[in-house]
Protein backbone atom coordinates (compact mmCIF):
# COMPACT_ATOMS: atom_id res chain seq x y z
CA UNK A 1 0.00 0.00 0.00
CA UNK A 2 1.37 3.42 -0.93
CA UNK A 3 0.78 5.59 2.12
CA UNK A 4 2.60 8.60 0.65
CA UNK A 5 -0.05 9.00 -2.07
CA UNK A 6 -2.84 8.64 0.49
CA UNK A 7 -1.25 11.20 2.79
CA UNK A 8 -0.72 13.64 -0.09
CA UNK A 9 -4.33 13.18 -1.18
CA UNK A 10 -5.59 13.77 2.36
CA UNK A 11 -3.35 16.83 2.67
CA UNK A 12 -4.80 18.34 -0.53
CA UNK A 13 -8.33 17.61 0.66
CA UNK A 14 -7.74 19.31 4.02
CA UNK A 15 -6.02 22.32 2.44
CA UNK A 16 -8.86 22.83 -0.05
CA UNK A 17 -11.69 22.37 2.44
CA UNK A 18 -13.47 25.32 3.96
CA UNK A 19 -13.69 23.67 7.37
CA UNK A 20 -11.97 20.67 8.86
CA UNK A 21 -12.41 18.97 12.22
CA UNK A 22 -11.28 15.74 13.80
CA UNK A 23 -12.64 13.79 16.73
CA UNK A 24 -10.09 11.67 18.50
CA UNK A 25 -10.13 9.38 21.51
CA UNK A 26 -8.21 9.17 24.79
CA UNK A 27 -10.16 11.88 26.60
CA UNK A 28 -10.83 14.29 23.76
CA UNK A 29 -14.30 12.82 23.21
CA UNK A 30 -15.34 13.40 26.84
CA UNK A 31 -14.18 17.02 26.59
CA UNK A 32 -16.56 17.34 23.64
CA UNK A 33 -19.46 16.05 25.71
CA UNK A 34 -19.48 12.47 24.44
CA UNK A 35 -20.21 10.01 27.24
CA UNK A 36 -17.30 7.83 28.33
CA UNK A 37 -18.79 4.35 28.01
CA UNK A 38 -15.83 2.78 29.80
CA UNK A 39 -17.00 4.24 33.11
CA UNK A 40 -18.85 1.97 35.48
CA UNK A 41 -22.56 2.93 35.78
CA UNK A 42 -22.17 3.19 39.57
CA UNK A 43 -19.43 5.83 39.25
CA UNK A 44 -21.55 8.23 37.15
CA UNK A 45 -23.28 11.12 38.83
Amino acid sequence: MNYNKKIQSLSRLIKSSGRTFALTGAGISTESGITDLSLNENKRE
